[in-house]
């Protein structure tokens, strides 16, 4: 048999790595070329016999350490290992293997540049768009993360890594969190061992921030603390922050600022004049420092969708004056979280009382319900109401951060509680301009309609969702955490079975 010689095949990026190769008696190391190439003529195979071997790569530049066992390389003398690299169907007899992750995980749905609120004239709804144009917007609750950054560096740079792995654009933390400057950062009731205190907090915070902003994570700043100068404090607090992260070069990266986490129970005065009149102050000084500057707003003012509740609240002017100007550019809203009730009350915030597009401002779901143990109010684990709900908000142009009580206590990792991967990946079925599509009426709900016969809708059990027109294809997402597809309207009500609860559904109609 001729020389057996094996190519191990990266891609060009990880040249100059070196590449282990395992052999009879002991392997081999070589450094890959310009092109990402390694040859090595290894004794093992040479019998004419499929063999096994492992692979190591160090030192790829902007890529982790990689070792692969049991790879399989098939008999032969010319062989190629390929990793992540696609493969030649002319070569028969290759081996293919995983890639090397990189150092820095990056979000796949990154926002790109600044982001800005837009007003889709013809579909009467509000929605977000970046550089790239209209967007849908999820973000994940995390909010003790800049405590866990001070403590535990590396667990939280990989809980960013599986942030943005999932696909998720941004976290939404606090600036400060349950501490008081009288007391030790575990003295709270309800946040002990999670306190963020403004005493230490805006070390932690920039160094969290500038790492979520490498991997295209966008951050929604809110506070759960109570100052004991509550407007001194504050505005001193929130110079001193956004003068630290415009330093950092980090403006870009604060996507929200919310005055308070349901400020209607957590702030110094509550729902009061007084109250939004320190927001006011707050938020010129955050417009000032901070270019592009993030979009502010008061925060929930009483978890639920009363519009009369978030109006009096100064979401729009105190007084009632609805259509006036505004302290806020968005609305804040914790909205109901029983089901389905959260599921119609998400839609009614957009139809507001027989009126589609009323309310002046785009929304902010920032803390709906979600799974897991922690979730305080009406948990839900059910992955169609959730596919339901979730995308409810997205369809009538809200943006929208996931919950789970792994991402509100963090007492275990974001991906220990149900569906956290999976909801990326079943909202993505929704195109980018959804929000700026018109509507028809299908049963006795509706269904959002965009160009090339593209419709997508929400139903919930117990809802007819018979369709408006014939179906040529479809998906329907999150029925028992998966997504079925299939063709023709009696196929697709079959698929909503008993005990499907919700359904995000995408469709082409013919």
């Amino acid at each position: 048999m001729a020389d057996r010689e094996v190519l191990v095949v990266l891609p060009a990026a990880a040249a100059g790595a070196r590449v282990y190769f395992d052999d009879v008696g002991g392997g081999h190391e070589a450094i890959a070329d310009a092109e990402g190439h390694v040859l090595f003529r290894p004794r093992i195979g040479t019998d004419c016999r499929d063999a096994f071997t492992f692979i190591e790569v160090k030192g790829a530049p902007g890529f982790r350490d990689y070792r692969q066992d049991a790879v399989l390389l098939r008999a032969g003398v010319d062989r190629q290992i390929r990793i992540g690299m696609p493969m030649d169907p002319r070569r028969y007899g290759d081996t293919w293997l995983p890639p090397l992750a990189p150092l820095v995980q990056r979000s796949p749905n990154a926002l790109v540049g600044p982001l800005r609120v837009i007003r889709h004239q013809a579909a009467q709804r509000f929605g977000f768009e970046d550089a790239s144009g209209p967007r849908n917007v999820l973000f994940h609750i995390w909010y003790p993360a800049p405590r866990i950054w001070r403590d535990d560096r590396d667990r939280a740079l990989r809980t960013l890594d599986t942030l943005a792995e999932a696909g998720y654009q941004g976290i939404h933390t606090m600036r400060a969190l349950g501490a008081d400057e009288n007391r030790g950062d575990d003295d709270s009731p309800w946040w002990a061992g999670r306190t963020v205190n403004p005493a230490w907090a805006i070390d932690a915070l920039v160094g969290l921030i500038g790492a979520s902003h490498e991997r295209g994570l966008g951050v929604e700043l809110s506070l759960g603390h109570r100052f004991v100068r509550p407007r001194e404090d504050r505005l001193d607090y929130t110079t001193r922050f956004c003068e630290a992260i415009h330093a950092a070069g980090l403006d870009e990266a604060i996507r929200f600022w919310i005055g308070g986490n349901e400020f209607y129970q957590n702030a110094e005065f509550g729902v009061s004049q007084q109250q939004i009149d320190i927001f006011k102050e707050e938020f010129a000084i955050v417009k000032r420092i901070l270019s592009p500057a993030p979009l502010c707003a008061n925060g929930d003012a009483g978890a639920n969708e009363d519009p009369d509740v978030h109006d009096g609240a100064g979401n729009v002017v105190p007084g009632g004056l609805r259509w006036g100007a505004k302290n806020s550019d968005l609305t804040v809203v914790h909205g109901t979280r029983d089901m389905p009730a959260a599921v119609k009350r998400a839609f009614g915030l957009w139809y507001f009382e027989g009126n589609p597009g009323s309310w002046p401002t785009a929304f902010l779901q920032d803390e709906p319900t979600g799974p897991g143990e922690g979730v305080s109010v009406a948990r839900c684990d059910d992955p169609g109401y959730l596919a339901a709900l979730y995308g409810m908000i997205l369809l009538t142009g809200q943006a929208l951060c996931a919950v789970n009580g792994a991402g509100i206590w963090f007492r275990r990792d974001l991906d220990a509680d149900p569906w956290f991967r999976e909801i990326p990946h079943w909202l993505a079925e929704l195109p980018q301009d959804v929000a700026s599509w018109d509507h028809e009426p299908g049963g006795h709900i509706w269904w959002w309609r965009g160009p090339s016969n593209r419709y997508a809708t929400v139903t919930v059990e117990g809802w007819d969702p018979t369709p408006p027109r014939p179906l040529a294809a479809w998906k329907v997402i999150g029925p028992g955490g998966g997504i079925q597809e299939g063709a023709g309207n009696d196929a697709f009500l079959r698929a909503l079975k008993p005990g499907y609860h919700g359904a995000l559904v995408v469709a082409e109609f013919a």
